[in-house]
Parts: C-alpha cells; sequence; structure tokens
C-alpha cells in the first residue's frame, strides 16, 4: 500500500536481531507519518527514515516480546500505526498465543494488517519523501533451537 512517491528505502539487523520495536514521528495538521526508525533487540537504534522527528513516539515491546506485525493506515500515504507485539519463547519461536498491541500513533482511517505468522521480524523496507509512503517487514523463517543436553 501507499503511493510510492518517495525513494526506496529497506533496513534489517545484520546480526539477525529481532525487530522490538519502531520509534516514529507525527507531524502537522494531517497527523501523517513523518519518519521511522527500526529498535532491535538490545535496544539497538537503526537509521531514521523519513523527516529528522522532533520528539518520536517510542513503540518498544515489553521484555519477552518483539514485533509479529502492524495494523496500518495506509492509503496513499503511510497515515498511522500500531504494531502487534508477540512473545517469544526461549527456543526462538514465536507464541502466536500471546500477543498484544501499542498504542495507534498517526492518523486513522482503513486498517490493514501485516502478519508475520511464525516468522521473525528482522526489519523493514518501504517508500518515503519526506514523509512515510509506505512500510514493510523483513521477516526470517524460525525454527526452534535444539537443547544441546538432550538433543530436543
Amino acid at each position: 500500500p501507499g503511493l510510492h512517491s518517495g525513494g526506496p528505502y529497506e533496513e534489517y539487523s545484520e546480526d539477525w536481531k529481532s525487530l522490538i520495536g519502531l520509534y516514529v514521528s507525527v507531524e502537522g495538521d494531517d497527523k501523517y507519518m513523518r519518519s521511522i526508525q527500526p529498535v532491535y533487540e538490545g535496544m539497538k537504534l537503526g537509521k531514521i527514515f523519513g523527516s529528522r522527528p522532533k520528539v518520536p513516539t517510542k513503540l518498544v515491546a515489553k521484555p519477552g516480546y518483539v514485533v509479529g506485525g502492524l495494523i496500518e493506515d495506509c492509503g496513499v500515504l503511510l497515515g498511522g500505526l500500531k504494531i502487534v507485539f508477540v512473545r517469544r519463547n526461549g527456543d526462538g519461536t514465536l507464541n502466536l498465543d500471546d500477543t498484544y498491541e501499542s498504542e495507534w500513533v498517526g492518523h486513522k482511517g482503513k486498517e490493514t494488517k501485516l502478519d508475520a505468522g511464525t516468522s521473525l521480524v528482522i526489519g523493514i523496507h518501504g517508500n518515503c519523501g519526506t514523509g512515510m509512503d509506505s512500510l514493510g517487514l523483513i521477516t526470517m523463517e524460525v525454527q526452534a533451537e535444539k537443547d544441546p543436553v538432550h538433543g530436543k
């Protein structure tokens, strides 16, 4: 979704860390998204895409949770969003029965859901100019880590 009037952007964790949140900014009377910055495990901040924010809204997972999807208002431009957080189990898999949502930030119109399912979200991509045109998720399949003692 989105207009794709700006240039493309893409960023992912080169060390395969999970996305645990986004810093986002909304400015102006229209309340559309102006910038997005990914936040990875260990509170590692990624690049800022869009206009440099004055004061970003920080949407970050509680300990033990990671980004599992987005619910966004994306018509001509990315209007607003909220994050769906999902619990990450000790073996690296996701518990899709244990989720919660962040607050809604920005303009609210028709909602579109981006769901990573059982895949791990490791980055973001889309298009942006002075504001955010679109936002998508970069995912990686995850398999349970074997127990080195019991082989399970």
